[in-house]
């Protein structure tokens, strides 16, 4: 085996936040309260969904093919690619 060290006599140690008192939770609480809060979120997006889907039956909101068109008067912004290492343009340096 050489001088590798054998795992299994290796202590387990562990990073632990600061100001933890020694105390482990249940794993079910923890599931429990992951899925609490992925309901919270899934009930969250329902509603801004089925808002914006009542503004759309109330015509407040544009959702047609046409509107999704570039502007007549032309864009504001121009986009450059970016190069490796993040650089900008074709030019050197």
């Amino acid at each position: 085996m050489g001088s590798s060290p054998d795992l299994r006599n290796l202590p387990d140690f562990k990073v632990i936040p600061k100001g933890w008192d020694g105390t482990t939770r249940d794993p079910d609480e923890v599931h429990y309260e992951i899925s609490m809060r992925e309901d919270e979120m899934l009930y969250q997006e329902f509603v801004q969904r089925m808002n914006f889907n009542k503004m759309k039956m109330n015509k407040e909101v544009k959702c047609h093919k046409y509107s999704r068109r570039s502007p007549s008067e032309g864009w504001n912004m121009i986009v450059e690619k970016l190069e490796a290492r993040g650089k900008q343009g074709d030019g050197g340096g």
